[in-house]
């Protein structure tokens, strides 16, 4: 069912993973601890803007090191899943999985009657989102994902490692936003079931381009991004968003179930025309 996936990520060695993690995850740290708490100090000045620009130069520079790792080992873009190879049929479960955080990003709207937050902060909201999805998917899922099996032969494990860093590195910047631990131990199973929902996107035809498409509309969805609402409505309306991923899963878990029982029909098949 992940046939292209497996043949992929057998093909890397420890190296492999060695120098995926020890180039990524430092950068990453980096990044949460110094770059985002700089961000949220000054972000209130022209949040938008701001943002949109710290997105381009943070997105550029980590596609910038995964790119010199590539370049290094001689393994070409594809190994991340760069590759136009039926993209078509990629494009089309991640659009119609797509649809369903749309529906939730809409439906506080009718409930509470947001408004539109304007077409230049909706355009680089987009621009914004595009990017830090892009630099998450590149970087965790693209590189340190892929390469990882070089390390952890079983892919259940070497996922669930990769979406624990995942899911870790969110902390200190929900922490910087004041959150309660509370909060932050329900939004560590978010995070985590994320990853583990974005990597199943990935999977299903090794394309990056599915993967942040999807992720990007997952974000992009979250009403703060595209309505205002009364501060009494605020919080119900991200609920709402949050709600998504109570069908997103299932969903995913009908699709995989329907791929697996078309393979297992196209095996067979194969099976009797070769007898």
């Amino acid at each position: 069912m992940y046939s292209k996936y497996d043949q992929e990520v057998a093909r890397f060695d420890k190296k492999d993973a060695i120098i995926a993690l020890c180039t990524m995850i430092p950068l990453w740290l980096v990044i949460v601890f110094v770059t985002n708490p700089m961000i949220f100090n000054i972000v209130n000045s022209d949040p938008t803007s701001l943002q949109f620009r710290l997105a381009t130069g943070l997105t550029s520079f980590i596609c910038l090191s995964v790119a010199v790792v590539i370049l290094v080992r001689k393994q070409g873009f594809t190994s991340i899943g760069l590759h136009r190879e039926k993209l078509l049929k990629a494009l089309i479960p991640a659009i119609l999985l797509s649809c369903i955080p749309l529906f939730f990003g809409l439906l506080p709207v009718f409930l509470y009657g947001g408004e539109f937050v304007g077409i230049m902060p909706f355009a680089l909201s987009i621009l914004t989102v595009f990017l830090s999805a892009a630099a998450e998917d590149i970087s965790f899922i693209g590189l340190m994902q892929t390469r990882i099996h070089g390390l952890i032969k079983s892919s259940k494990i070497a996922i669930c490692v990769i979406a624990a860093v995942f899911s870790l590195l969110h902390v200190p910047f929900f922490i910087v936003q004041g959150g309660d631990m509370l909060s932050l131990s329900v939004m560590l199973v978010v995070w985590f079931v994320m990853y583990l929902v974005l990597v199943d996107v990935f999977r299903m035809y090794f394309s990056l381009f599915a993967l942040v498409l999807f992720h990007t509309m997952i974000n992009l969805t979250t009403p703060h991004h595209i309505w205002v609402f009364e501060p009494e409505y605020a919080e119900y309306a991200s609920q709402w968003h949050q709600t998504s991923f109570l069908v997103i899963i299932p969903a995913i878990v009908i699709w995989a179930i329907v791929r697996r029982i078309k393979a297992n029909k196209e095996a067979n098949q194969a099976k009797k025309n070769r007898l």
